[in-house]
C-alpha cells in the first residue's frame, strides 16, 4: 500500500480547514486524521489513485468524498431587546434575550444570570421565562427613582460542538420615577394660648412638616390664612420658619393657616387656633402737686382732681381706680388724708398743730392681677 498524506484531499465549506497526518501500517488498514481543525463549515476526504496496487499491478481507483462533518468554533450570539417601556414606577418591565446559532443545542438562562444594572435609588426583582432560542427577562416589584437595564452572564447557551455564549449587554435602560405625593403634616402645630403682650413665637416649620420626595427644608411655605390680623401677624421668616408677633395690649382669638408646597406642586395645610389671654396693665397715676400747704386750723380740706389715671390700653377703658394713702406723720392730722375713686384729696389738720410729713400715695385699678 502506498496511501500517503498527501493522496488525501480534504473536502472543505466554508471557512473550515485542517492538517492531515496519516497513520497505521500493513496491507489494508490506515488512520487519515485531521487535526489542527479551524473555521466553520464542514470537513471531508476523498482519496486520489495509485494509493494501492494489487499482484497484477492494477492501482486501486479514487475514492470519495467521504461522509463530512461539522466543524463549528462559533459560540451562539445573545441579543437583548431594548426594555418593553421607556418610563414606569412599578413595572413589570421585559426584556427579550434571543440566541442565535445553526448548531444551537441548549440555554440555561436563570436569574442568577442577570446582573441588574441600577442608576440612583431604583431596583427590582428578576425573573426569567420561556424555552428554545428566545426568553423573556422580566423585572418586577420595581421602587426608587433612577434607570434599570441588564446584563446577561457568559455561559449561558451552548452549541452541539460545546461552544459557550458569550455575555451580553448593557442592555438598553428604562427610567423610573415615581409619581409626585404630596408633603405630609408630621407634627401639627397644636392650638395654643399666649399672654398679652407676650414675645415673638417662632416655630421651624421643617419639623411641622415631611415630604417624600423634596427635604423639608426645600419646601415652599406661605400663610394662607390668619383671620385677625389685628391681633397677630404671621409672616414666613429666614424660608422656613413661621413668625408670630402679637399686638400690643390686644387680646382675642386668631384661626392661622400654614401651607407646605412641594416641588412638583402639590401642598398640606396645617390650621391651628392662637388665644391671645388678657392681661391687666398697671395703671398711671398723676398728682395735681407734689406739694400741698394747709394751715394747722383744723379745717377740712377738698382738692377736686388732685390725681388723675390713665387705667391701661382701651381694652380696660371699664375700669375704676382706688388709693392707698399713707402719711409718715400721721399726728398732724385729725383726719388722715385719702383720696377717692374720682381723684379728690381730702384730710383736716390737727389744730394749733405745724410741721411737715411725707404722704406716700398708691393707685390700683379694679383689674386684678390674673395674668400678669
Amino acid at each position: 500500500m502506498f496511501l500517503a498524506a498527501t493522496n488525501v484531499v480534504l473536502n472543505k465549506t466554508g471557512t473550515a480547514n485542517g492538517t492531515v497526518s496519516m497513520g497505521g501500517s500493513g496491507l489494508a488498514t490506515r488512520t487519515v486524521t485531521i487535526s489542527g481543525v479551524t473555521g466553520d463549515g464542514t470537513l471531508g476526504i476523498s482519496l486520489t489513485t495509485n494509493t494501492v496496487y494489487d499482484n497484477g499491478l492494477q492501482s486501486a481507483v479514487p475514492t470519495g468524498p467521504s461522509v463530512t462533518f461539522i466543524v463549528d468554533n462559533t459560540p451562539p450570539t445573545v441579543a437583548v431587546s431594548a426594555p418593553s417601556v421607556s418610563t414606569t414606577a412599578t413595572g413589570p418591565v421585559t426584556f427579550t434575550v434571543t440566541y442565535a446559532d445553526a448548531n444551537f443545542s441548549a440555554s440555561t438562562l436563570v436569574p442568577a444570570n442577570i446582573t441588574l444594572n441600577k442608576t440612583g435609588t431604583a431596583n427590582g426583582t428578576v425573573a426569567v421565562t420561556g424555552t428554545g432560542l428566545t426568553r423573556t427577562v422580566t423585572i418586577s416589584g420595581i421602587t426608587g427613582d433612577g434607570t434599570l437595564g441588564i446584563t446577561v452572564g457568559a455561559g449561558t447557551a451552548k452549541d452541539t460542538a460545546g461552544n459557550l455564549a458569550p455575555a451580553s449587554g448593557p442592555s438598553a435602560t428604562f427610567t423610573v420615577t415615581q409619581p409626585n405625593t404630596a408633603p405630609t403634616v408630621a407634627n401639627a402645630i397644636a392650638n395654643f394660648s399666649v399672654n398679652e403682650d407676650a414675645f415673638n413665637r417662632v416655630v421651624d416649620l421643617t419639623t411641622v412638616f415631611t415630604d417624600a420626595e423634596t427635604p423639608a427644608a426645600s419646601l415652599m411655605y406661605s400663610v394662607v390664612g390668619n383671620t385677625n390680623v389685628g391681633l397677630v401677624t404671621a409672616t414666613i421668616t429666614s424660608l422656613t420658619n413661621l413668625t408670630m408677633a402679637w399686638t400690643a395690649n390686644s387680646n382675642g382669638t386668631s384661626e392661622i393657616s400654614v401651607k407646605a408646597t412641594d416641588a412638583g406642586g402639590l401642598s398640606v395645610t396645617n390650621t391651628f387656633v392662637v388665644t391671645v389671654t388678657p392681661v391687666n396693665d398697671a395703671p398711671v397715676v398723676t398728682l395735681a402737686t407734689n406739694a400741698v400747704v394747709a394751715y394747722g386750723d383744723g379745717t377740712a380740706r377738698t382738692n377736686a382732681g388732685f390725681a388723675s389715671a390713665v387705667v391701661g390700653p382701651p381694652d380696660e377703658a371699664g375700669q375704676t381706680m382706688s388709693y392707698t394713702v399713707t402719711a409718715d406723720n400721721p399726728g398732724l392730722f385729725s383726719v388722715a388724708p385719702a383720696i377717692d375713686s374720682a381723684g379728690t384729696l381730702t384730710f383736716t389738720p390737727l389744730a394749733r398743730t405745724n410741721g411737715a410729713t411725707r404722704v406716700v400715695v398708691v393707685g390700683q385699678d379694679s383689674g386684678g392681677t390674673a395674668n400678669g
